[in-house]
């Protein structure tokens, strides 16, 4: 019975991590210069795994449109929780998904920088972030949803 219950804090711990293996990770994206991560909306996901098997789709999102004072260039700072392995962005111009994006990138880890080329005052700007990940129990991809306009300093 000892035994038993020596092994009781040991299976609880184990099972507490196998169930936040369960979870979808989050995303903050926010643009360097700026303290506040910018607001978004989730967007499209899929998941597969011990945990569950499941996607879904959204129509195109708008998300609260953020104005930004910024001198070029501007450089996005992307920060994913445990377990993602991989971040993708598409920037467009303008308040929506239209036509192909201004820009396009691909970033390994947890966290990671952009530096845009293409991204200027003046200007509005559709983010679109998609995060893959992969936990013991679950992967996935998770696609999140930003708006901002850039304005001069």
């Amino acid at each position: 019975m000892r035994l038993v219950r020596g092994r009781l804090p040991l299976a609880a711990i184990l099972v507490a991590i196998l169930l936040a293996s369960c979870g979808r990770p989050g995303v903050a994206l926010r643009i360097a210069g700026v303290n506040d991560a910018l607001p978004g909306l989730d967007s499209s996901y899929c998941q597969s795994g011990g945990c569950t098997g499941t996607c879904g789709d959204y129509p195109v999102l708008f998300p609260p449109i953020v104005q930004v004072r910024v001198t070029p260039p501007v450089t996005l700072e992307i920060r994913a929780d445990s377990g993602v392995t991989e971040i993708h962005g598409d920037i467009w111009e303008g308040d929506t998904v239209s036509g192909q994006p201004v820009e396009t990138f691909t970033l390994a880890g947890q966290t990671a920088r952009f530096v845009s080329q293409a991204m200027a005052p003046g200007h509005r700007y559709y983010i679109a972030i998609d995060i893959h990940w992969s936990l013991p129990l679950n992967t996935g991809g998770q696609g999140h949803v930003y708006r901002v306009e850039l304005l001069p300093p």
